[in-house]
């Protein structure tokens, strides 16, 4: 166990490097970056390395141009789940290059240095289910008209026995539709099309490569106290506007959401409300959320008015649509963001210090929000709005069942974790009333 600050960090067991890999930097695309030596640090600024890998040297002869551009923004990073996995979550950036559009046809990712095989493949409609345009977080797509951005999501699960590779390929296949221009020719697509412009089964393949992140994940305590929290909206491999939550922001395309969770009280016969559908009958309504670690509070908004449940809610900026929120410092370039607060709630002030467990406030509905729940996740910077999400473990809380829209299902008997992300539809019990 490794300690940052009064955050521990989970290492995971990871294959030796082969060759020396450079962490610092400032991209990861298919056009190599400048090294920089990593090495002499003991605890990772984590700020500056979650958003900042290095890719790995290429030494591939290049033909010509390629049919797309390939990016990773944002290292992977082992995080072990409730499922008994460690799972590596990233995006892979797709811009269509040619002056044609384009069929994605399979997605593979492998290790970076290829001993341990394809670790996740996507093929026919797994490719669709998978991607989005980037300004269309909800319609799944396989087809990337020229200078299109698609942004395909990705989730490596590996089962504890599995070494986390030092880095991972992403290998994009792809298919012409229609004949490229003679002034633009790209290797490969002129011979991806029959006698009649139409299409044969060709494929083209460009890939990049990037080191996954070496450092330890943050393990911190609860946010809130007691039992029957459903994990909603949260990390990996679901389709929730989380996961998917790519955005353009300052000129950047961020994902500051990408292992946020909706924490979203219920019952043990699996109801988040009795009665009338109103905030007051929900059960997880005003309960107290509390400091995950000790910290300092950096940033507090509150004032917003909550919704009325099933009646239209206003337009909101980005600042305004987390609601009532607090953004406390963890030290080492880590931040935890706590939304949805009830307005008058918030009990700390910007500077203050606050300690783990420490309650906060209470749990609204204020902001862009359907339903009392706390919206939580880790990031790498003060304005959630110019963040990269970073993944997190709890210390300690008992899986007590798995939960849907419509129904939760709860164990026989709740199963005791530690340094585990509860994953999404998950239900757990933290200690404490």
């Amino acid at each position: 166990m490794f300690r940052i600050g009064n955050v521990t960090g989970s290492p995971r067991r990871r294959r030796s490097l082969a060759a020396s890999i450079a962490v610092l930097g400032i991209c990861a695309t298919t056009v190599a970056c400048g090294t920089s030596d990593a090495s002499g640090s003991d605890s990772p600024e984590w700020g500056t390395e979650w958003s900042s890998a290095e890719r790995l040297s290429s030494t591939a002869e290049l033909d010509g141009p390629s049919p797309v551009a390939l990016s990773i923004p944002f290292a992977p990073s082992p995080v072990a789940a409730t499922d008994g996995r460690n799972h590596l979550t990233f995006e892979v950036h797709v811009t269509n290059t040619a002056a044609v559009p384009l069929v994605v046809q399979r997605v593979q990712i492998d290790s970076a240095d290829g001993a341990d095989g394809v670790l996740a493949n996507y093929e026919g409609a797994s490719v669709a289910a998978n991607m989005n345009l980037v300004g269309d977080n909800a319609t799944p797509t396989d087809r990337l008209q020229p200078a299109q951005l698609g942004v395909f999501f990705v989730d490596v699960a590996l089962d504890e026995a599995t070494p986390v590779p030092d880095g991972v390929q992403a290998t994009v296949s792809v298919r012409a539709q229609g004949t490229p221009p003679p002034d633009q020719p790209i290797p490969g697509l002129a011979g991806m099309v029959d006698e009649s412009g139409g299409p044969v089964p060709a494929t083209l393949d460009t890939s990049v490569t990037i080191p996954v992140f070496d450092g330890t994940v943050p393990v911190i305590g609860p946010p809130l106290r007691g039992d029957g929290w459903a994990a909603m909206e949260g990390c990996c491999a679901d389709n929730t506007h989380h996961r998917r939550g790519v955005w353009s922001v300052d000129g950047r395309l961020l994902n500051f959401e990408r292992y946020a969770i909706d924490f979203l009280g219920v019952d043990r016969e699996g109801y988040a409300y009795r009665g009338d559908n109103t905030k007051e009958n929900y059960v997880g309504y005003r309960a107290d959320v509390v400091a995950v670690a000790d910290a300092e509070v950096v940033s507090v908004l509150d004032g917003q008015e909550e919704n009325v449940i099933g009646e239209p809610q206003p337009e909101r900026n980005l600042t305004e649509a987390t609601g009532n929120h607090i953004v406390l410092d963890l030290g080492n370039g880590v931040y935890a963001f706590y939304g949805h607060f009830v307005p008058g709630s918030i009990a700390v002030k910007e500077g203050d210090r606050a300690e783990k467990g420490a309650m906060l406030g209470q749990l609204g509905n204020s902001g862009q929000s359907t339903a009392p729940h706390l919206h939580f996740h880790l990031m790498d910077n003060t304005n959630p709005a110019l963040a990269e999400s970073v993944p997190f473990e709890f210390d300690a809380f008992d899986l007590a069942g798995h939960a849907t829209l419509d129904d939760v299902t709860y164990l026989p008997t709740p199963e005791p974790r530690t340094d585990e992300m509860p994953l999404s539809q998950t239900v757990i019990d933290f200690a404490g009333e």
